[in-house]
């Protein structure tokens, strides 16, 4: 997305499709690096007196990048959508505005 300086964007606006996609993949990929994670979950270190809260707090961290990789897939579903959107409502408009003979 940029502000229309001669990019072809109306009223200020104009947004490629195509970032979008580069933009959802690579959510994608954080998405699959935090999905490697529980598959690597290091075992809690011996912390004598606070080795459990050390394995807590691991299970913890673990927890959370669950949590993110599932808002991250959520994004990118979404900006995804959002593209298709955007690019349908640009050809219909295209075609609305199209002059005859074009």
């Amino acid at each position: 997305m940029s502000s229309a300086d001669g990019d072809g964007g109306v009223d200020g606006f104009f947004l490629d499709p195509y970032g979008m996609t580069e933009q959802t993949a690579k959510l994608n990929i954080v998405v699959d690096n935090f999905a490697q994670l529980p598959s690597n979950k290091p075992s809690p270190p011996d912390a004598g007196p606070s080795t459990n809260e050390v394995g807590v707090a691991l299970s913890n961290l673990m927890t959370a990048a669950a949590s993110i990789s599932e808002q991250l897939a959520d994004i990118a579903g979404k900006v995804d959508v959002s593209k298709d959107m955007y690019h349908e409502t640009d050809n219909n408009s295209a075609s609305v505005y199209r002059r005859p003979g074009m």
